[in-house]
């Protein structure tokens, strides 16, 4: 497969129904593309019990913007306080699958998707972190299977360093 920029990738991120987000205050330094279930989510149509806009719309916007976030690719102790734990994360085991961690109210929300160039991210799946439970892994699998079904001729970005992925400020927590 032959590399594409993002501008060449819009074209076909658009057509098959994904939405970009854009930061509601400031410019933004990175992009983001959501599916429609997601995009109501951060904008507070869809209304699933303890799903958190406020605190959701938060995480987007520093990402978009290049505001400071927490960012990991380990999995940490469980015992770890939520307040040190990556805000954005790459999975292990899961190939190139990253969840953006809404960590409230109560045990919060993950939003799944995957790079498809530096900066820039399509999140294709939201779920309850009480409703994914022992099948954590598994159900965020599921984010493969959408990308090869709704964008069959993109690959997503792979690289071993946080920076090839993200430029401006995050805190590396591994």
């Amino acid at each position: 497969m032959t590399y594409k920029s993002t501008t060449q990738y819009l074209e076909e991120l658009q057509s098959v129904g994904l939405i970009e987000r854009r930061p509601i205050k400031s410019p933004h330094r990175r992009r983001l593309f959501v599916t429609k279930e997601i995009s109501d989510l951060l904008d507070g149509h869809a209304k699933p019990f303890g799903f958190g806009p406020n605190a959701a719309t938060t995480l987007v916007e520093k990402y978009l913007a290049g505001r400071p976030f927490r960012v990991g690719q380990k999995i940490l102790p469980a015992k770890t306080k939520k307040s040190e734990r990556p805000e954005i994360e790459k999975l292990e085991n899961l190939d190139e699958v990253w969840a953006f961690c809404v960590r409230r109210p109560g045990n919060g929300w993950r939003l799944f998707g995957r790079f498809i160039d530096p900066d820039v991210c399509v999140l294709l799946r939201a779920h309850s972190r009480d409703d994914l439970g022992r099948n954590y892994q598994q159900i965020a699998a599921r984010t493969i299977d959408d990308w090869h079904r709704i964008l069959p001729n993109i690959e997503p970005l792979r690289a071993r360093s946080l920076e090839t992925y993200l430029s401006g400020a995050y805190d590396d927590e591994d």
